[in-house]
């Protein structure tokens, strides 16, 4: 029996749009992928977003980390991480 495969979403910069995002969710329940879902629509500090990543890839609990939209914005989580 294979292991199930957990995925954690995560959204570093920009957020894509409401329908986008829906249509990705969509295509992962279609496809059984099991993930769970930490983009937040409303504004997040890069401090937050910075935390969240690191709690996100120092948990056991997930196999991957996906970024809904990747971007400039990533870049301001950098000086958070270090700390």
């Amino acid at each position: 029996m294979e292991k199930e495969i957990k995925i954690a979403l995560f959204s570093p910069s920009s957020l894509p749009s409401i329908r986008s995002y829906q249509r990705g969710i969509k295509i992962l329940r279609k496809n059984n992928i099991s993930f769970k879902s930490f983009v937040d629509f409303s504004e997040s500090s890069p401090s937050f977003k910075a935390f969240l990543f690191y709690e996100l890839i120092t948990a056991k609990e997930y196999d991957f980390i996906w970024a809904v939209r990747g971007g400039f914005g990533a870049i301001k989580l950098i000086p958070y991480l270090d700390e």
